[in-house]
């Protein structure tokens, strides 16, 4: 009797990738299509560029699928890696364009300062972070991934990363404080 393929682990799911089965696929797609979405659209401040990164590297999932060999590494983390490399190629092709809302500073009634902790607010400062910095923050800190293995994905050594991450930690500091500063004059 064999299992029906959402019972399947994703390396069980990959080895029927591998053979040509799309049902496996699909199902691969289903389980990790939000976390993967969710990591490009932290990488690229964009949800429909977020969507079309993930779109590029489900498809490059099937045409590579016979690169992947779960003995070098697990299926999460070379899904991963496809993920942040597409997003950074995407991020590399489009020109930034500041939303009209970001034109300036309109006073609110609501103070903000208190709400900078929200993630909408913490999105918006990370999206003024160079794009590898965001994406190294994001691996790191909230993906939970080990310093070797978000250099990994980043093609990159452990210790530019822990450069990378001490950049970014900096550059978030003083976008926050300064969000913060614009929310007092405001007030």
């Amino acid at each position: 009797m064999t299992l029906p393929l959402a019972q399947l682990g994703d390396t069980q799911l990959m080895a029927a990738v591998q053979q040509g089965t799309q049902a496996a696929f699909a199902t691969l797609v289903a389980r990790h299509h939000s976390r993967c979405f969710t990591l490009a659209w932290r990488v690229l401040n964009d949800p429909a560029e977020a969507e079309d990164a993930v779109q590029d590297a489900f498809l490059k999932l099937w045409n590579n699928k016979i690169s992947y060999d779960p003995a070098r590494g697990n299926f999460s983390g070379w899904l991963t890696r496809i993920v942040t490399n597409s997003a950074l190629d995407r991020r590399r092709l489009v020109k930034d364009v500041s939303a009209l809302e970001n034109a300036g500073w309109v006073a609110d009634d609501a103070p903000r300062a208190d709400r900078l902790a929200e993630s909408a607010d913490l999105h918006r400062t990370m999206a003024a972070m160079p794009a590898r910095q965001r994406a190294a923050i994001t691996l790191f800190y909230i993906e939970g991934l080990s310093m070797a293995e978000v250099a990994e994905v980043m093609g990159s050594n452990p210790k530019a990363v822990e450069s990378m991450l001490s950049r970014g930690r900096t550059a978030l500091k003083a976008l926050l404080t300064e969000t913060e500063d614009r929310n007092e004059v405001m007030r």
